[in-house]
């Protein structure tokens, strides 16, 4: 015999099965929001570099924390509330930081493209359409009280049918698009660092979500999944932006340190300013100097002001740095062997293997060598 999921029975176990979940997701999130606030303190303090990216981060972070607040009043009712107005606060936070993780998805899927017009303009509408929908759904969210169990319930639950399709499309897309990335990219051992396995969680989440909603079992049933879905979204797309940026910042401690402790230091170059041809973000140039220098290759939408030359009588290619100084002078950084600059993860590839990052600084397209050279006479 079918079960009647409408029956009021089956809606108290419902909802006493909903409470459990959201006191779980809300143990679950504080954990993860209390081992990760020394990364917010560090944005916070300076420590690390700004960047708008971390303004999605931030507030997807915050505003989850405050929903899930939200939810635990509203299924904790010892006195009556208006539990329509809890409920809109609940979704309103809620699909804030949901918009904000698809951001941060978003923008990776972006770099790991390098800023591919075709694929901003695939997703960007994906991605308005989600926020469309959310804001749908925020306002279309009703809710019911439920004295014998002393919680408010939520209501019209299908009416977010439309932002989960939506949703799924998008994590989908992303996913697609990121793993064709990745496939063209050398070093596929590091996949997992460039975020594939964040973007699976969150598109499996979804797909969940959608599954409940076709069944439509009733409304506290359909809200479990979603629940986890959101704190799933956003502990993986802000895992992501703390993973990649402690990565860079530790890879370039240790690019440092390496490299200092096989010799490298600034030296005075005959060359001028004129002398130093960057390169144009107009598209794929070659650029070399006199003194026998080799030809090099730069990608597009880099302006790098890096040009490469070959020292005669040591035979290794080094790279000319222009610096910001009054009198023009330009400083050679002596290292080991520079190979092929990788536009993927902005570096240089030295003949031992290590990689030298290349730095774009807030607001400038002019990259600089990421190093602490000990300068020389």
């Amino acid at each position: 015999m079918a079960r009647d999921w409408q029956d009021m029975h089956i809606l108290l176990l419902s909802g006493r099965a909903l409470q459990f979940t959201l006191c779980i997701c809300f143990g679950t999130y504080t954990w993860e929001f209390l081992t990760s606030l020394p990364f917010d303190w560090a944005v916070f303090t300076g420590k690390l570099r700004f960047s708008l990216a971390v303004v999605p981060y931030m507030i997807a972070r915050y505003m989850l924390l405050l929903a899930l607040i939200a939810a635990l009043r509203a299924i904790n009712v010892f006195e009556p509330i208006d539990c329509v107005a809890w409920y809109h606060l609940v979704y309103s936070t809620g699909h804030i930081c949901v918009a904000m993780a698809s951001l941060l998805l978003l923008l990776r899927v972006i770099a790991i493209t390098e800023r591919n017009k075709y694929v901003m303009i695939f997703l960007g509408p994906f991605f308005l359409a989600q926020c469309g929908t959310l804001v749908h759904v925020s306002i279309a969210v009703r809710s019911v009280a439920f004295p014998a169990i002393y919680a408010c319930g939520a209501g019209n639950t299908v009416a977010g049918r439309g932002n989960t399709w939506v949703s799924l499309a998008f994590d989908t897309a992303c996913t697609v698009v990121m793993l064709i990335a990745l496939l063209q990219t050398p070093g596929r051992g590091f996949w997992k660092l460039l975020g594939l396995i964040y973007f699976v969680v969150a598109t499996v989440s979804h797909l969940i979500v959608a599954v409940f909603l076709v069944l439509n079992l009733n409304d506290a049933i359909n809200t479990i999944p979603q629940a986890i879905a959101v704190m799933a979204l956003v502990i993986c797309s802000t895992r992501l932006y703390r993973d990649l940026t402690q990565y860079r910042t530790e890879s370039t401690d240790y690019h440092d340190a390496s490299i200092r402790g096989t010799r490298l230091e600034f030296v005075k170059s005959d060359f001028t300013d004129a002398s130093v041809d960057p390169v144009s973000r107009t598209g794929p140039r070659q650029t070399g100097l006199g003194h026998g220098s080799g030809k090099k290759t730069y990608p597009d939408d880099y302006d790098i002001e890096i040009a490469i030359t070959e020292d005669e009588r040591e035979r290794k290619v080094h790279p000319i740095l222009r610096e910001n100084r009054s009198d023009g002078d330009i400083s050679v950084v002596t290292v080991a062997n520079i190979g092929e600059f990788s536009s993927r993860d902005h570096s240089y590839t030295v003949d031992n293997g290590i990689h030298i990052p290349v730095v774009f600084p807030p607001d400038s397209k002019t990259g600089v060598l990421q190093t602490t050279p000990v300068h020389g006479s």
